[in-house]
């Protein structure tokens, strides 16, 4: 039996794209290759908040017959293109968070 998994992202427009081929890898290395991985399209969320007050009664109530439903939050530092100044903002004092791109 396959592991039937919904993905609540905070915004579908900007991080759907790359959380499906992402948590498709987690699942397969998890030992769950079979994994059917959806990403939320409606009811459409938009930030963290609106997702967060979609929980439970709206998107569980909905999606009832999923076996898992992840929230996957975006940090806001790491939003936008690599090597974006959004990308490599942080909130000390300017300097690179851990793991950003180097010029």
């Amino acid at each position: 039996m396959s592991l039937n998994v919904l993905v609540v992202p905070e915004n579908p427009t900007y991080n759907g794209a790359i959380l499906k081929p992402l948590c498709e890898k987690l699942f397969v290395e998890c030992g769950r290759a079979q994994a059917k991985i959806e990403v939320l399209a409606n009811p459409r969320t938009n930030g963290y908040e609106h997702a967060k007050s979609l929980f439970p009664a709206t998107i569980l109530d909905l999606y009832s017959h999923k076996h898992l439903v992840l929230s996957c939050p975006i940090p806001m530092a790491r939003t936008g293109p690599p090597n974006s100044p959004r990308w490599n903002q942080s909130s000390r004092n300017g300097q690179p968070l851990p793991g950003s791109p180097s010029d």
